[in-house]
């Protein structure tokens, strides 16, 4: 496909949506800060901005079950950090974070009842419900879609963190440190 295809059998592709950040960041580097392309979390269809919420239980079941199962303590401690990031984090953050711990707890349930019981299996589904997140990132403003995804990756070392180890030392798993990079949720900040 070429860089330049903007659409694909009459619809737009995801050259579109990265020709538009590009041409975002230029007109913002040019002096037009007024710019509609590129949106705030409020500005995302209300289904982009549930995909976005349900991805912190599937974070706590991926991370949780690395090591083929879930422990109570990283469920706690999951539920424990949405809480605590709603009333004391990056005040642009706080709101997305209540909505995040609204029903958490029901919805790591819901994820364990549909999720796959192997553990392969189980990472392939999650990691491909985690990849969704890609393109909804890409469109918001860069610096909140950076925010967004390191506040995922630190979610995903405190869910880590929560068992095992020696006073928090080499508490980390080998299944868990391949996994708390969220490397199938792909953003370039670079364009």
């Amino acid at each position: 496909m070429s860089d330049f295809a903007i659409f694909n059998n009459g619809k737009l592709s995801a050259d579109h949506t990265k020709y538009n950040r590009c041409l975002a960041r230029i007109l913002y580097f040019c002096g037009v800060k007024n710019n509609d392309m590129l949106k705030t979390l409020e500005e995302l269809k209300s289904d982009d901005y549930q995909q976005l919420l349900d991805a912190f239980p599937l974070i706590a079941v991926l991370i949780g079950s690395a090591d083929g199962y879930i422990e109570q303590n990283e469920i706690e401690s999951a539920h424990r950090v949405t809480v605590i990031r709603s009333h004391s984090f990056d005040a642009d953050l706080k709101p997305f974070y209540r909505d995040v711990s609204k029903g958490f707890l029901s919805k790591i349930e819901d994820v364990i009842d549909v999720a796959p019981r192997k553990k392969e299996e189980l990472q392939t589904f999650l990691s491909a419900e985690l990849e969704k997140c890609s393109p909804i990132l890409a469109q918001l403003r860069d610096d909140l879609a950076v925010r967004i995804l390191e506040s995922m990756r630190s979610y995903a070392k405190h869910i880590a963190e929560a068992s095992g180890g020696f006073l928090n030392y080499l508490s980390i798993s080998s299944e868990e440190d391949d996994l708390v990079n969220l490397d199938m949720i792909s953003y370039d900040s670079s364009i």
